[in-house]
């Protein structure tokens, strides 16, 4: 199984580390895997050959004790005199380092996300209240409308039944 500073190779399945310029050779049949790029060992993002990590800022270089050559900070030998390269900060750094900041991420990912759905249940909150209030008038309105036609409704009846009788009235004082 490949640990997090390794590649497999596609043909082969081999796992295959970064060499000291940031470039990964399948260390079973050869094949390049990438080319030079420089994977930062605290955050493992993948930067441009350069000092620093343009996630976390990690220094990205590391100068041999033996021989002064500068060489990538996830080596763990020098590609110039072989020499291994601190080997306890290559051992225990990464896993530490990477886990804290992985954590403080998601811990910022999530309270973001936590905001950014607490402002948009608000918005969709205050939509319904409106679209509420705008049902609630719709139908006071309507029913005032249907309020007056009725009242008009009972004027007319009432003026034809009132006419009818005056009507019928006149009638019978001219039979009698």
């Amino acid at each position: 199984m490949a640990n997090a500073l390794e590649l497999i190779c596609p043909d082969c399945q081999t796992a295959s580390p970064p060499d000291n310029r940031g470039g990964v050779r399948c260390a079973g049949c050869g094949g390049v895997l990438a080319g030079p790029f420089t994977l930062c060992p605290r955050c493992g993002r993948v930067n441009e050959p350069g000092a620093a990590c343009a996630q976390c800022g990690e220094d990205l270089t590391v100068s041999c004790p033996g021989c002064r050559l500068v060489n990538w900070s996830g080596a763990e030998r020098c590609a110039g005199c072989g020499r291994e390269l601190d080997p306890l900060a290559h051992a225990f750094r990464p896993v530490g380092a990477s886990f804290d900041l992985r954590r403080q991420e998601m811990v910022r990912s999530v309270s973001a996300l936590k905001e950014n759905e607490e402002r948009e249940s608000q918005a969709r909150l205050e939509t319904l209240h409106e679209a509420d209030r705008r049902r609630r008038q719709r139908a006071a309105e309507t029913a005032e409308r249907a309020r007056l036609k009725e009242r008009r409704i009972t004027i007319i009846i009432g003026i034809v039944v009132l006419a009818f009788a005056v009507f019928i009235a006149i009638g019978l004082m001219l039979i009698g």
